[in-house]
């Protein structure tokens, strides 16, 4: 089983979401806008709870404003919180904006 699909789909289908969404652009990939708190870690700063902006099948955006986070091409490990038995997903930093950070999904 593709574990950011399985993620995606529960977080879309028991998760509140924000009544707006996001403009389109040129992503694969369908967003959808929520708030949930994920862990992530990386070496350089260790384990950090940050809140999502959106998701989608292929990745996440999260909302990491002031925190100095890895630079672009990183691989970072995040959980979502709150979720029993949430599988602990690698991604990679694929873009940084002031409000946070792009991470897509890695299949391994």
């Amino acid at each position: 089983m593709n574990n950011s699909y399985s993620v995606t789909q529960y977080l879309v289908n028991t998760m509140p979401i924000d009544s707006t969404e996001e403009d389109s652009d040129n992503r694969d990939d369908h967003r959808t806008p929520m708030r949930v708190q994920v862990k992530v870690s990386h070496p350089s700063i260790g384990d950090i709870k940050v809140c999502t902006r959106d998701i989608s099948d292929g990745g996440i955006f999260l909302l990491t404003e002031s925190i100095q986070m890895p630079p672009m091409g990183s691989i970072v490990l995040g959980q979502v919180q709150g979720m029993p038995d949430a599988p602990i997903l690698k991604m990679e930093i694929v873009r940084i904006e002031p409000a946070g950070i792009g991470l897509k999904f890695i299949n391994d």
